[in-house]
């Protein structure tokens, strides 16, 4: 069984460091450590060590580094998702799929047919869910969750100029996505954005205005998906042809 992961900002390599309040709380009373016993730290940014327990006090648990694991964040894809939120539980689905995907930013959609509002409190409480399902899947890099923007805002602030930007609307004579990407030229697909709309989809404003700025439509097929499955399989889609054609050099279909 892996060691216990905990997350430790701007941890030392050498010689050790020591858990924050939350962090240490969890490894006393939920995991109940002992000194000595073997744990994994991680900075959310890349860097990631295995360490032991070495000292327990009321408060905090302090530790010595045994080696490093992760130097950095892995050089591939950086797939960004601007996605209108669900209701309730489903935003806590969303976030934990796509963060254990490998999605390197969320960025909450304020839409015209949005059903939920990306509050502070609601931003809040998805980072904390990063941070759960970066510990579980053992992922070093945090996936960012933005303050929301809205349909006029995302198309401002989007100045990538190789970024594929992909607007998932599979209403009229759309591409299905995994045509779409692997008939990109290899070296483009390693930036990509994607919008997915709320349910009932985008506005034909809304449409409109992205396309006009340069998005691609793009479908999932013949089924209308709710927001989280249709996220989650866009994003698994994007970063399993992306991988590939990585791996491969460059277009996966000729």
């Amino acid at each position: 069984m892996s060691p216990p992961r905990f997350f430790v900002p701007n941890f030392p390599r050498e010689p050790g460091g020591q858990l924050d309040a939350a962090e240490s709380k969890h490894a006393m009373q939920v995991l109940r450590l002992k000194v000595g016993q073997l744990i994994e730290v991680f900075d959310g940014a890349g860097l990631s060590a295995q360490a032991r327990i070495a000292s327990i006090d009321n408060k905090h648990v302090s530790f010595e580094v045994l080696e490093i694991l992760s130097n950095g964040p892995p050089h591939g894809v950086s797939l960004e998702m601007a996605v209108a939120l669900p209701r309730g539980d489903r935003q806590k689905i969303l976030v934990d799929t796509l963060c254990q995907l490998g999605v390197t930013r969320l960025q909450p959609l304020s839409c015209d047919r949005s059903v939920a509002e990306a509050t502070a409190n609601a931003i809040e409480r998805l980072n904390r869910q990063v941070l759960e399902t970066c510990k579980q899947c053992r992922r070093n890099e945090l996936m960012i969750v933005e303050s929301p923007v809205t349909v006029n805002e995302l198309v401002r602030m989007d100045s990538v100029k190789r970024r594929i930007r992909l607007l998932a609307h599979p209403y009229g004579d759309v591409p299905e996505l995994f045509d779409v990407l692997c008939r990109r030229d290899g070296t483009d697909v390693q930036q990509i954005l994607m919008a997915v709309g709320p349910e009932g989809g985008f506005t034909d404003d809304e449409v409109f205005r992205l396309v006009s700025a340069g998005w691609q439509q793009v479908s999932l097929g013949p089924r209308i998906l709710r927001v989280e499955t249709a996220a989650s399989a866009l994003a698994a889609i994007a970063l399993a042809v992306s991988n590939s054609s990585r791996a491969s050099g460059g277009n996966i279909i000729e």
